[in-house]
C-alpha cells in the first residue's frame, strides 16, 4: 500500500516542484499564469467532472445517496461548528466567522483529487470528487454569502438609525 501511494503521489510532487521552479525562474509572466489558471479551473476541471458524472450509470449515481448525504452533513456540520466557535468563543463577527468556516469546510478534493484518487482508486473516484465539488458549491458558498449579506444589511440598518433625524 505504501508503494502504491508513493507511486501515485510522487508524480504530483514532481509537477508541483516543476511549477515552483518554473515560477522562480520566471518562465511564465503573470498573464500566462492567469490564463493557465482560467483554462484549468474554468474549463478543464468542470468538463472532466461533468463527463465523469454523465458517463456514470443512473443506478450508480442513485446508489451514492448515502455517501452524498454523509458528505453534506459533514460539510455543513463543520461549517456550522466553525461559525459557532468563531462567534461564541473567539468573538469574531459573523462575516469573519463565515469566511473562516468557508476555508475550513470547503473540500479541495476537486483540486488535488483527480491525480491522487484516480491513481489509488481508479476512474470511478471522479464521481466522488464531483459530488464533493457540487455539494460544497451549492451549500458552503451560499451559506457564506448569506452570512456576509446579513452582516452588510445589519450594518446598513445601524447606519440608518445613527444618521436619522
Amino acid at each position: 500500500m505504501i508503494l502504491t501511494a508513493t507511486t501515485v503521489v510522487l508524480p504530483v510532487f514532481f509537477v508541483l516542484a516543476l511549477g515552483y521552479f518554473a515560477g522562480r525562474a520566471r518562465k511564465f509572466d503573470p498573464d500566462q499564469v492567469t490564463g493557465l489558471n482560467e483554462l484549468v479551473l474554468d474549463y478543464a476541471l468542470p468538463a472532466m467532472l461533468f463527463v465523469a458524472t454523465v458517463k456514470t450509470p443512473r443506478e450508480r449515481l442513485l446508489s451514492e445517496g448515502a455517501y452524498a448525504l454523509a458528505l453534506l452533513i459533514a460539510i455543513v456540520g463543520l461549517f456550522l461548528v466553525v461559525v459557532l466557535v468563531s462567534t461564541r468563543i473567539l468573538h469574531h463577527s459573523l462575516g469573519e466567522a463565515a469566511l473562516q468556516a468557508n476555508l475550513a469546510s470547503y473540500p479541495s478534493a476537486a483540486f488535488f483529487g483527480p491525480p491522487i484518487f484516480q491513481g489509488l482508486f481508479g476512474a470511478s473516484s471522479l464521481l466522488s470528487i464531483a459530488f464533493a465539488a457540487t455539494l460544497s458549491g451549492v451549500t458552503i458558498i451560499p451559506l457564506r454569502l448569506c452570512c456576509s449579506r446579513y452582516i452588510a444589511s445589519t450594518r446598513a440598518v445601524v447606519q440608518d438609525k445613527h444618521c436619522g433625524p
